[in-house]
């Protein structure tokens, strides 16, 4: 059983996603439970084949006590083993769990950054309440980065129970190619020769889009004809906040934005370079989802992004937009052929290191380790 907050269009859903559609899974009788209502990836688990069941917890108090849902689910289904994804998920499927006798609990924790300004109120809650309960509860914590294993063994979690599995990636899905690069561009009104630089993220301040349009001024400035993509959650002209943040630059006439998309490849195609400007990361999907692709990125040097990118692109101080806006711009600068070897490379390191049926073959391993573990 896969427990999880929500199934809206974040990177750990999409992970979760991803891993019950390999090989390694494909034996398994396998529920997935959202403690929240229907969201983007519901419908692909289901087309999956995996039962799938919401809880449909929200906001208001009414609907808490559907979190005891969980509990006759289990009860029914009797899983060998609970494998929960996120913070409350964690929390709710723990505590529920061992009131049900699971004998098997395996946390995820996704993100690095810990801090209040870049973390709700009542996920802050939530981190402290599984640190505390990680010596008692899930018998591993697996996580997707080296520095988010070592920001929560900072937070009081259980340091000798956290095991560092990252995420992985759909080599035929997202792969080079030249016709959709130039079907997307042309969505755009736009010709393959024209620079084009992208952010995937939602609207979240932790994803700094305001350094992202404090660099992107630089760029346009030292090259007047680039232009600049966004996708993601909130990410459209209905948002204020971030046509305040494209106005204040003076790139309202250069920028597209997107919104959320389901077809991130066609993105990560058309885009001559990912920039990631966030304050905090663990393992963000949309470096690999790029380099895959073979579109150089870009990155600030939060959670694992520097053993990602490596030397297939750059990696600058967090915060630092000006030196964001440098290394782009040097990329963009770079001949036809230069460039050519630099999208080979960051699709070589995506190959060697973080295809996703190894990952799944990782987890896999990690579950029956756990079981082996308790039997002996």
């Amino acid at each position: 059983m896969f427990v999880i907050t929500g199934l809206g269009a974040g990177g750990a859903e999409a992970m979760l996603v991803k891993l019950l559609a390999q090989k390694a899974f494909a034996r398994d009788e396998i529920m997935v439970v959202s403690l929240l209502e229907s969201g983007t990836r519901s419908a692909e688990l289901i087309a999956l084949g995996h039962r799938l069941e919401h809880l449909g917890i929200s906001r208001s108090l009414s609907t808490w006590g559907r979190v005891f849902g969980l509990y006759r689910l289990i009860r029914t289904f009797k899983p060998d083993l609970i494998h929960s994804w996120m913070y409350h998920a964690d929390l709710v499927a723990g505590i529920i769990g061992k009131i049900a006798s699971i004998r098997h609990i395996v946390w995820s924790i996704r993100q690095s950054n810990l801090a209040r300004e870049y973390n709700k109120a009542s996920t802050l809650l939530a981190i402290r309440a599984c640190a505390f309960l990680s010596s008692f509860i899930p018998n591993a914590i697996i996580t997707n980065s080296t520095v988010a294993r070592q920001s929560h063994i900072g937070a009081g979690y259980k340091a000798d129970k956290i095991r560092v599995i990252p995420n992985g990636f759909d080599l035929d899905n997202y792969a080079p190619d030249k016709a959709v690069r130039s079907d997307f561009r042309a969505t755009l009104n736009m010709d393959d020769e024209t620079h084009l630089v992208g952010l995937v993220a939602r609207f979240d301040p932790v994803k700094n889009h305001e350094g992202f349009f404090a660099a992107a001024q630089a760029i346009h400035a030292a090259l007047p004809d680039v232009r600049f993509v966004l996708a993601g959650t909130d990410i459209t002209n209905h948002n204020q906040t971030l046509m305040a943040m494209i106005d204040k630059a003076g790139l309202r006439g250069q920028t597209h934005l997107l919104g959320t998309m389901d077809d991130i490849a066609s993105i990560m195609n058309g885009i001559d370079v990912l920039l990631s400007s966030s304050h905090g990361e663990a393992f963000p999907n949309v470096l690999g989802e790029a380099m895959a692709c073979g579109t150089p990125c870009v990155t600030t040097d939060v959670g694992d992004c520097k053993t990602i990118v490596d030397d297939t692109g750059a990696v600058i101080k967090a915060g630092d937009m000006d030196a964001l806006a440098k290394e782009a711009i040097a990329i963009l600068s770079l001949s036809a052929k230069k460039r050519s070897i630099l999208a080979r490379n960051a699709r070589i390191r995506i190959e060697t290191h973080y295809e996703i049926g190894k990952i799944a073959s990782d987890f896999r391993a990690c579950f029956e380790q756990i079981h082996e573990d308790r039997i002996n």
